[in-house]
């Protein structure tokens, strides 16, 4: 590399590009600074310092922006992200995708009897649960709003789904919180819906979001405290 001898003007060069067209390129590629000769150790410590530790916070905002606040799983855009990649990769290997939907039954009467923070307390017990119930290091569980939830199950089948969903029902109801005002049960339960889905080039992730949001209403409308799946059940 030379330059100009004038360190205000200096024009880098190299072999087909200069270097401030390759230090944009390099940015690019995720370098956030550059050094200039001579080095002087001190100063290269201290700049490796500092953004290591911007990365680290970044790495953290990251983290944080995927959470739900309250439960500690992961919220409705980091479940989007997931259900693009889980759906791509099932529909490249020919696998399935497993899905349930479930959310607590009559909530918003138990909140207004109890309070808001009891209500908090239910639904970060609920989701304890419900991580507690996944066995597959693919299994994943986010809170998909409310008192809402939503489980991946890549490469499940039906018999499998279904064995997941009655023991996350069987495991919350176990908490035995009670919920007074309900007409079901006077313990917190929850209803859910269970699909699967094949998915094939041109189908949309929703479509099995939408089909398990199906299965979770008619669960309610069936009396709660119950699952309805791919079986018929």
């Amino acid at each position: 590399m030379r330059h100009a001898s004038t360190p205000s003007s200096w024009t880098w060069q190299l072999p087909g590009i200069n270097g401030l067209e390759a230090a944009r390129r390099i940015k690019e590629s995720g370098a956030a600074d550059y050094i200039i000769k001579p080095f002087h150790l001190p100063i290269v410590k201290a700049r490796v310092r500092t953004h290591l530790e911007l990365k680290r916070k970044t790495d953290l905002l990251e983290a944080l922006a995927a959470r739900d606040g309250l439960t500690g799983l992961p919220n409705r855009r980091a479940f989007d992200e997931r259900l693009e990649h889980e759906w791509r990769r099932a529909r490249r290997g020919g696998t399935t995708l497993g899905l349930l939907m479930l959310d607590v039954d009559e909530f918003k009467r138990n909140n207004d009897h109890n309070g808001h923070r009891a209500g908090d307390d239910c639904l970060r017990a609920v989701g304890a649960r419900i991580t507690g119930a996944l066995q597959r290091a693919g299994d994943f569980a986010a809170r998909w709003g409310g008192e809402e939830f939503v489980v991946l199950l890549p490469g499940a089948d039906a018999e499998e789904i279904l064995a997941v969903g009655e023991r996350i029902r069987e495991d919350v109801e176990r908490l035995a919180i009670p919920h007074a005002e309900s007409e079901t049960t006077p313990l917190v339960t929850i209803s859910l819906g269970a699909t699967l889905c094949r998915p094939r080039k041109g189908d949309n992730p929703q479509a099995c979001v939408e089909a398990a949001d199906r299965l979770l209403y008619r669960a309610k409308l069936e009396g709660r405290n119950r699952l309805c799946g791919p079986s018929g059940r």
